[in-house]
């Protein structure tokens, strides 16, 4: 008879999996707590980039510009052509929310969507590269992933980034496949 090797390892009893339906009806909060235990240092990371700006005209750090996008697509907002990020997220209630997960001091507005989109156009992809790749390695080498290895190995780690279509190569790491009448090519 065959063993399962995952249900016997995970099952959860009630009072874990009350807890785990109390997360379900709070994901901000559920989201933060994965952040402050696998990445606490992911803000510092934002701030730690090199800001693209001039000097004298800064009004929001990199850790809240950098911080706004990272709550904007876990709240599900996939566009910032239009008012929908500034709309919604400068009520009073959600901007001391994010400034208290930030651990920063808002007065009274997040930036607003056009900031954030300038700011993105300046910001070298580079930068990004680096906080990315900083997790990544710091979550290999934690000890607590350590249970999901197979014969003290990792299977296969997946980069969940999107397809990008386009003219323009952004850096030398993307698989390219380029489609010319009909015959394509894979660089």
């Amino acid at each position: 008879m065959k063993k399962n090797f995952f249900a016997e390892r995970y099952t959860m009893g009630r009072k874990e999996d009350r807890a785990a339906k109390a997360l379900e009806k709070n994901p901000i909060k559920a989201c933060n707590m994965v952040q402050r235990r696998f990445c606490p240092d992911l803000f510092n990371r934002f701030g730690q980039t090199v800001d693209p700006r001039h000097q004298g005209y800064i009004t929001y750090t990199n850790r809240i510009m950098l911080g706004q996008l990272y709550y904007k697509g876990i709240a599900g907002i996939t566009s910032m052509k239009d008012k929908d990020m500034t709309d919604k997220f400068n009520n009073q209630q959600i901007i001391d929310n994010i400034a208290a997960f930030m651990g920063v001091d808002l007065d009274e507005y997040l930036p607003h969507h056009v900031t954030e989109n300038e700011y993105l156009e300046r910001l070298n992809p580079d930068e990004l590269q680096k906080v990315i790749q900083d997790m990544v390695y710091q979550l290999i080498r934690r000890k607590s992933f350590d249970d999901v290895k197979f014969m003290k190995k990792w299977l296969i780690i997946i980069d969940g980034t999107q397809l990008y279509s386009g003219n323009r190569r952004i850096n030398e790491k993307c698989l390219e496949c380029h489609h010319n009448k009909g015959k394509s090519r894979k660089r």
